[in-house]
């Protein structure tokens, strides 16, 4: 059961637009005014959660490979439902009871007390950290799969540039986030629905069971 607790903020703008805030220096002097952005909408609220959580379909050629595509597509019909729903429903629920920019910093507050509050913001912070290490070496992991050859300078000049690119995205704000988020949404998932409808007609019962043990 969560505890009510007075140090809550009672007023924050919401999470979906981006505020500004602006000096007032008419009349009285030294007053603040918050200037509100524009509304993300859906769809980037849609591709920022997607990029965030999974980003593609890559590594699951494994499950196919191994189990074969009847057991991986299963898999994937029914993980929404019994994972992906139940926190949606969670997500939304304390979100609604507790309408105040933080995220599940608020929520570990209400619930746990300040205490925790302080090591689930920082734990996600330093996993956040360490997670944007990951990118460009995955950029450069990609690019010389595809057959690019670097040395030790080039793959340090690549890794500072996509970090420059993070940062400067940003640093633009949420609405930009959003919106380069569904560009970069399309472009990923749009090979994949491309091989999905060439490859539609051809399949047959025995490539929909066929697993890694069948020869």
């Amino acid at each position: 059961m969560m505890r009510s607790d007075s140090t809550t903020p009672t007023t924050t703008p919401t999470a979906t637009t981006t505020a500004a805030v602006t000096a007032n220096g008419g009349g009285g002097g030294g007053g603040f005014e918050i200037e509100r952005g524009k509304s993300l909408g859906l769809s980037r609220v849609v591709a920022f959660i997607f990029l965030t959580v999974c980003g593609a379909a890559f590594g699951s050629e494994d499950s196919v490979s191994t189990g074969g595509p009847f057991l991986a597509l299963l898999s994937f019909l029914l993980l929404p439902f019994l994972w992906s729903l139940p926190i949606s429903l969670m997500t939304a629920e304390l979100a609604t009871a507790i309408p105040h920019d933080g995220g599940y910093v608020l929520w570990v507050h209400r619930a746990f007390g300040q205490f925790w509050a302080f090591q689930s913001g920082w734990w996600g912070v330093v996993s956040a950290v360490l997670l944007m290490a990951l990118y460009p070496v995955t950029v450069t992991d990609y690019l010389e799969h595809s057959g690019f050859k670097f040395h030790f300078a080039e793959r340090v000049g690549i890794h500072l540039v996509v970090m420059a690119v993070i940062i400067l995205l940003n640093y633009r704000g949420a609405y930009f986030v959003g919106t380069t988020s569904l560009v970069v949404t399309v472009l990923i998932l749009s090979p994949f629905v491309l091989l999905v409808v060439l490859g539609a007609p051809h399949i047959t019962n025995a490539d929909v069971v066929l697993n890694s043990s069948t020869p």
